[in-house]
Order: structure tokens, then C-alpha cells, then sequence
């Protein structure tokens, strides 16, 4: 009996031990996703900047290319008025205009073009990284729940341990009495 109470102590610290270690991990863990998930949350505040600032961007070229195929409309509508020579020349001129205008509108339809699917990528990217945050977020409640787990372990544990210490002692006490007894008897 005395040799199965001496073993039990040092399971206990063992098992105490290997607590406080998990417990250690899970806070360290926990620690590391909270970072992460902080450095997410900026991250998506500025995909959502970049996002806005390229809305407005690409509103301000639509306006400009509405405006833009406006005065090519006007000017076709002059070319096609005048007959005199005066008015060939004009006619010309704004021919000439037409065609740098429609150079114009393709460089501003291509850009738009190219904002438009940048806006995308990025929208892309920014629904991934929510995403993400949601997994972290996940992860962060479920290691919270296993650090909670571990600490009533570890309160159990110690409680036990407390109560077999106890017991331990008595165990202890009654085995000297006996001890003692059986020495007095012999003799």
C-alpha cells in the first residue's frame, strides 16, 4: 500500500504538469490567432479603402466618358451641315477632332476596362481574406473553449491531488501506528 501512494504522486504532478503545458500552449496559440486576426481586420479596412477609392475612380471616367462621346456627337452633327469650302475646312478640323476624341474614348474605355477588373481582384481578395478571418475567428473560440476545458482539469487535478495528499498522509500515519505496534509486540 505504501508503494502505490508513492506512485500516485508523482503521476499527479505528471499529469498536473502536462496540464499547465497545454494550458501554456492554448494561451500561446490563442495569442497568435488574436494577432492574426488583428492584422486581418486592417487588412480588409484597407482592401474596403482601395475598393471605394476605385469606385469613385471609374464613376469619374464614366462621366468623363459620357461627356467625351457628347461632343463626338456634336461634332458629327457639324461635319455633316456645312458645304462651302469654309466649311470643308471646318469639316476637316473636326474630323480631325472626332478622330483624336475616339482615340480618346478608347484610352478612357480601356482604362476603365482595366480599373474594372482591378476592382474585382481586389474585391476577390478582400471576400477570401473575410473568409479567412471567419476560420480564425473559429479557431480562436474553439482553443478558447479547449484553455477553459484544461483549467477545470487542472482545477480538478489539483483538487484530487490535494485530497490524496491527505489521504497519503493518513495512509502514512496508519502504517507507522502499525509499524510501531508490531515493534512493540516483539519486543
Amino acid at each position: 500500500m505504501e508503494n502505490s501512494c508513492n506512485h500516485d504522486v508523482p503521476s499527479w504532478t505528471r499529469m498536473m504538469t502536462q496540464c499547465q503545458m497545454e494550458r501554456d500552449a492554448f494561451k500561446k496559440q490563442v495569442e497568435k490567432l488574436t494577432a492574426r486576426l488583428q492584422g486581418a481586420e486592417i487588412y480588409c479596412g484597407r482592401q474596403d479603402a482601395k475598393v471605394k477609392q476605385l469606385t469613385t475612380e471609374k464613376e469619374k471616367r464614366i462621366i468623363q466618358t459620357e461627356s467625351l462621346q457628347g461632343e463626338v456627337e456634336h461634332l458629327n452633327y457639324h461635319l455633316y451641315i456645312g458645304t462651302s469650302s469654309r466649311q470643308q475646312e471646318e469639316r476637316c478640323i473636326m474630323q480631325n477632332q472626332v478622330r483624336v476624341l475616339n482615340e480618346l474614348l478608347g484610352r478612357a474605355s480601356a482604362i476603365s476596362f482595366s480599373e474594372h477588373e482591378l476592382r474585382l481582384k481586389i474585391w476577390e481578395e478582400l471576400e477570401r481574406t473575410k473568409e479567412q478571418l471567419a476560420r480564425q475567428e473559429t479557431l480562436k473560440k474553439r482553443f478558447r473553449n479547449k484553455e477553459k476545458v484544461t483549467r477545470r482539469k487542472l482545477k480538478r487535478l489539483k483538487r484530487l491531488k490535494m485530497l490524496s495528499d491527505a489521504k497519503t498522509i493518513d495512509n502514512l500515519k496508519d502504517t507507522t501506528n502499525v509499524h510501531r505496534f508490531l515493534k512493540r509486540k516483539e519486543m
